[in-house]
């Protein structure tokens, strides 16, 4: 519940910034860009939105109602609505109150609720998306548990996250805590749990090289993990801190921006 807590505190705090500062501004999409050259957009953080519709076009072509788990102000549920007009019911859920309200002002259908506890039926959606909101997840055999609850048998799974790939990288830390990302594990550990929960895992792809990476001389970093205990209360200022450490570790290969595809037998 605390972590939980906190990272309603970090979006509430943050997400009008991303909206007005970040690339997020022209679709409020609040993702990284991608750049792949096969994928001609006018914005890259629209890029995700076609790599998910792929993924629904080759593994859940009969869908017709997406979940966006962490959807932030529901951006995401509008691109994939355009890409694929048979999503004609789409839903989203978050922690922030502040992005479900801005969620609903643009007409999208966002709630506050937890992953952990999705307050939808067993078996009703077809196709379930979380981009950069599983990393969040305290309890991991919860968020992927109520993942498959509420799947349809033949229903596919979406996840757009950063995968641990050394921990012994004096930065993670910084992450975890500046983002507030518990659920930084292995890829190996993620599939694995997944699958546990009854899940078939179809295929994972690392991103990282399609990021745009803008990394900080090492004695800046060295400084930033010196300083980073001052600025625990000031979510602004940490989130901060903790997206140059990310920066840093996915040019060190010690994180990787990986998608990961799986469905419900």
């Amino acid at each position: 519940m605390k972590q939980q807590q906190q990272i309603q505190r970090y979006y509430d705090a943050t997400t009008r910034l991303f909206m007005r500062f970040g690339s997020t501004r022209k679709h409020g999409s609040i993702h990284r860009a991608l750049y792949v050259d096969r994928i001609d957009v006018d914005d890259p953080t629209q890029v995700i939105h076609h790599l998910v519709k792929d993924a629904i076009v080759q593994y859940c072509p009969q869908a017709r109602t997406l979940l966006d788990v962490g959807c932030g102000v529901g951006a995401s549920m509008v691109a994939l609505g355009q890409l694929l007009p048979q999503l004609t019911q789409r839903h989203g859920v978050t922690l922030s109150r502040v992005q479900a309200d801005l969620g609903m002002q643009h007409g999208n259908n966002v709630i506050v609720a937890s992953f952990h506890s999705l307050p939808y039926p067993d078996q009703s959606v077809d196709v379930v998306i979380a981009i950069e909101s599983m990393i969040h997840s305290d309890r991991p055999e919860w968020f992927w548990g109520e993942i498959y609850r509420v799947l349809r048998p033949g229903g596919m799974v979406f996840v757009c996250d950063d995968v641990l790939c050394d921990d012994a990288h004096s930065l993670i830390d910084v992450f975890k805590q500046g983002w507030h990302a518990p659920n930084i594990q292995l890829l190996e550990a993620h599939i694995g749990e997944a699958t546990h929960h009854g899940l078939q895992f179809c295929e994972a792809y690392d991103l990282t090289g399609h990021l745009r990476l803008i990394t900080v001389p090492t004695v800046l970093m060295q400084l930033l993990v010196m300083v980073y205990p001052a600025f625990e209360r000031f979510p602004i200022i940490t989130s901060t801190l903790g997206s140059t450490a990310l920066q840093q570790l996915l040019a060190d290969r010690a994180v990787a921006y990986t998608s990961m595809v799986f469905v419900r037998p």
